[in-house]
């Protein structure tokens, strides 16, 4: 519902509000298997990009695009635009809850799973981190440390892999915010299934894996 709202006024929101509310319920929508509804939103979201017609709406819109791509198991798209898109990332760029462009070009490198996209994802969330720890940026490192522990399973390093995502549910659980494990699929499902979770993030995963 805050979503479907800040649609309704995304010409009188602050903009970045507007598009990362826009961007939310296209992810939303596609997550809980409305992929119509999040083309249709997807739709909304790139028309009002191009008519601010500024290099960060354009960016962001492009990037929920991939997202949504990835979402919908066209990774080719979605590799394309990874290949393409500017890998500078500002601080300010980290303002955004659910639409952080850097991430979702890690999101696509690591589907992609070759040698050399795998060390590109592992560059890329190393400057993220470093930002979220000079900034204190707790949501965005949430993200970090929930994609590190899937690039580390990706690489055979499964120690470390469980400790990324023990530090993303001790950092996360007393707030619960499910959606950036969740939209990482089975690979992550089968990651909880084998944290050994303290006895205070216990429920959290078990809420994690009912979602699943």
């Amino acid at each position: 519902p805050v979503f479907i709202k800040a649609n309704s006024q995304r010409y009188i929101l602050e903009p970045k509000a507007a598009l990362d509310a826009l961007a939310g319920l296209a992810i939303t929508q596609s997550l809980q298997g409305h992929r119509g509804e999040a083309t249709e939103t997807l739709r909304q979201l790139l028309t009002y990009a191009n008519e601010r017609n500024d290099a960060e709406s354009l960016s962001m819109a492009e990037s929920c695009q991939a997202r949504l791509q990835l979402l919908h198991g066209e990774l080719e798209a979605a590799a394309s635009w990874a290949r393409s898109a500017n890998t500078t990332l500002a601080p300010d760029e980290l303002f955004s809850w659910l639409e952080v462009p850097s991430l979702t070009r890690v999101r696509v490198l690591l589907a992609i799973g070759t040698e050399e996209s795998l060390q590109e994802a592992a560059a890329q969330l190393d400057v993220v981190q470093q930002l979220c720890d000079s900034c204190r940026y707790t949501g965005q490192a949430i993200e970090v440390a929930v994609l590190q522990s899937l690039l580390y399973s990706t690489l055979g390093r499964t120690d470390d892999a469980l400790s990324s995502l023990q530090e993303a549910v001790t950092i996360d659980s007393p707030d619960s915010w499910i959606r950036p494990f969740i939209e990482l699929g089975q690979p992550m499902a089968e990651l909880l299934g084998q944290l050994q979770s303290e006895p205070r993030q216990g429920d959290f995963v078990k809420r994690l894996l009912i979602c699943f």
